[in-house]
């Protein structure tokens, strides 16, 4: 149990490649369940969008159709992710095809999201800013209203301000480079094509109930997304020593945690986020594997941090105390 800064668990350079050559040797599911995921994720949102044209009562079409959206936006955000790595199928093209495709549903400029993206794992740790997602690093101060928000769980305020608004807004105030207008135009472009294909799904599905199902569905998909993933992923886990601009992929291990949910496979093993971060290139359907041999191999990587962090005992601390940064979960 690390004790200190020294005692930060470190794999070798060697070590690393050696993991990395076994993991990639054979997957844990085949490569068809990407494309059944896929499917599922985008057929969800269409199922939900057909709910609210049903001819049953208002207040049941719409809540079952947000609820139904929510899940569908929670499985595309993660399609975003996997195809932003270009590490969901073979081939760029087929990945950034679906990626903009999901970020189309889920109110996501995808180049933006993968800019932002890419400068979170070149740049997780590091005291430099160039993080667009970076947890406080320094004591967080109590805060009443945060204290209430996390309490009860209904306003996924970590998620919009710590993921979700970073990587929408990534183009206009990127962290890592210096804003392009190219890429603000492309931004622009693309926010007005995702307004224009809600409002044209709107007209034809009858614009207050689309409407409403779909902000149900958005924050709905907001809230299981910071209960699952954004409340145990990076939180509080501080880069120590503070005196690199940037660690390498084997050094942000440490900086991430992985996490026990049930059916995670369903979630493309988005769990998995110490082995995502160690290897942001290798495919989703190979981590369970890379998780087994990091675990058996270096048992206190998985010391250092606590893969039991859900959201019941999340619940029992405060805002101050879930920002604040330490050297890991089990340190004294």
């Amino acid at each position: 149990m690390p004790s200190s800064v020294k005692d930060i668990p470190t794999l070798q350079r060697q070590e690393y490649s050696e993991l990395l050559e076994e993991a990639a040797r054979e997957p844990e599911v085949a490569g068809w369940v990407s494309v059944i995921l896929t499917l599922v994720s985008f057929g969800l949102f269409g199922v939900g969008a057909a709910i609210v044209v049903l001819p049953w009562s208002f207040w049941w079409t719409v809540p079952l159709a947000g609820g139904v959206l929510a899940m569908a936006m929670l499985l595309l955000s993660l399609v975003v992710h996997e195809s932003s790595h270009r590490t969901l199928f073979d081939g760029r093209r087929v990945n950034d095809v679906v990626g903009f495709a999901a970020g189309f549903l889920t109110v996501t400029p995808f180049l933006s999201y993968r800019r932002g993206h890419v400068a979170h794992h070149r740049y997780l740790g590091s005291s430099e800013g160039k993080d667009p997602t970076a947890s406080p690093q320094k004591e967080f101060r109590e805060n009443r209203a945060l204290d209430a928000i996390l309490r009860t769980g209904l306003l996924p305020v970590f998620y919009w301000a710590g993921v979700y608004g970073p990587y929408l807004l990534y183009d206009l105030f990127p962290t890592a480079t210096d804003r392009r207008p190219a890429h603000v135009l492309q931004w622009m472009a693309n926010m007005l094509a995702i307004a224009a294909l809600h409002f044209a799904i709107a007209w034809w599905l009858g614009p207050v109930p689309y409407l409403i199902a779909f902000a149900i569905g958005f924050v709905g998909s907001a809230m299981l997304y910071e209960n699952l993933f954004t409340l145990n992923q990076h939180i509080g886990l501080l880069a120590v020593p503070q005196d690199k601009p940037k660690y390498s992929y084997r050094e942000q291990l440490n900086f991430s945690r992985s996490v026990r949910i049930p059916l995670a496979a369903l979630f493309f093993y988005f769990n998995l986020h110490k082995e995502h971060h160690l290897a942001p290139g290798l495919n989703w359907r190979y981590l369970p594997v890379l998780h087994r041999l990091l675990r058996r191999r270096h048992p206190e990587i998985y010391e250092f941090t606590d893969e039991d962090l859900a959201i019941a005992r999340r619940r029992k601390m405060r805002a101050h105390e879930l920002l604040t940064p330490r050297v890991g979960d089990r340190s004294s």
